[in-house]
């Protein structure tokens, strides 16, 4: 399996969502993908689904815009 990415920076972005893409590639496809994501690991993290859609090389998503993330 590979997963490339871009470094995820901060952000204090609080209305446009913060994309995510990502080249996500297995000798067998992949059919799906999430990415776990929080502003606090002490509450936990949440998922987002990712989606092949719009992507260039790959998959992309958009994280909800939560403050500080």
């Amino acid at each position: 399996m590979l997963i490339r990415h871009q470094r995820l920076t901060d952000t204090y972005e609080t209305v446009v969502p913060y994309a995510v893409e990502a080249y996500i590639r297995h000798k067998t496809g992949i059919s799906s993908a999430e990415v776990y994501w929080t502003t606090d690991t002490t509450a936990g993290y949440s998922s987002v689904a990712m989606s092949a859609e719009r992507a260039i090389h790959g998959m992309r998503l958009f994280l909800p815009n939560p403050q500080g993330a």
